[in-house]
């Protein structure tokens, strides 16, 4: 039995293509709260301690951030800095956004999931440090409902 899936198996594609070298992605998913307010007990009612709170559920929201290495070139299937760039600077920042498993030759395990959702690029960073590669980090913000779809994998 296959055991934890190793992060280099999760993808992210943005308008149906992979993002090119990718080094890191983080998917968030948020539910945003409202406390009911307490109030003081009435004169007749004895002191009560450690109540609980009560939440009320009012949104639930979704992020996708990802940093990948900077290329100099394109290359045709994939997307990178220079086409993040693109979309932000004059093109729509409105993506598809694919967040799932990567089945290689040697993917051990029992299904594949995806979450998929329609979302807006909301940051760009362009890393240059002194020593080392160039990279980037991109944020995607969800602009309504997250899919998520888990497939058994059968032989």
């Amino acid at each position: 039995m296959a055991g934890v899936l190793p992060g280099k198996l999760i993808g992210v594609k943005v308008n149906g293509s992979y993002i090119r070298c990718q080094t890191d992605a983080t998917l968030t998913i948020t539910t945003n709260v409202t406390d009911d307010d307490p109030c003081k007990p009435s004169v007749t009612d004895s002191y009560k301690g450690g109540n609980w709170v009560t939440h009320t559920l009012d949104t639930r929201t979704w992020t996708v951030s990802v940093s990948a290495k900077t290329f100099a070139d394109q290359v045709l299937g994939e997307i990178d800095n220079s086409d993040i760039a693109a979309l932000l600077i004059t093109g729509d920042p409105s993506v598809e956004m694919t967040f799932q498993t990567i089945q290689t030759s040697d993917y051990d395990f029992p299904a594949i999931f995806l979450y998929e959702g329609t979302g807006t690029l909301t940051s760009f960073t362009h890393n240059a440090p002194t020593a080392g590669d160039s990279t980037y980090d991109l944020e995607i913000t969800g602009n309504g409902a997250l899919t998520f779809t888990e497939t058994p994998i059968t032989t």
